[in-house]
């Protein structure tokens, strides 16, 4: 994930996600992974790419390119 730096009402610089958001996100996902958890299609069972996991964050919906299927991003 990377990181959007701009400037605030103040004129300081701030980062987006800062520096710990960063780590609770990649130490949310290792501890998902260690549970057995992960994203991926629901027809076809591949995992979503860098962009389609964009997507489902903004969209709360990837469509797989191998097989076409609209997976959701658990709301049903």
């Amino acid at each position: 994930m990377g990181k959007l730096f701009f400037r605030n009402q103040d004129d300081e610089w701030e980062q987006f996600p800062t520096d710990e958001e960063l780590y609770m996100a990649q130490q949310s996902a290792h501890d998902l992974q260690a549970l057995g958890f992960a994203i991926i299609c629901q027809l076809c069972n591949e995992p979503p790419t860098v962009s389609q996991i964009k997507l489902r964050a903004l969209q709360n919906a990837w469509k797989c390119d191998k097989c076409g299927t609209l997976n959701s991003a658990g709301k049903a």
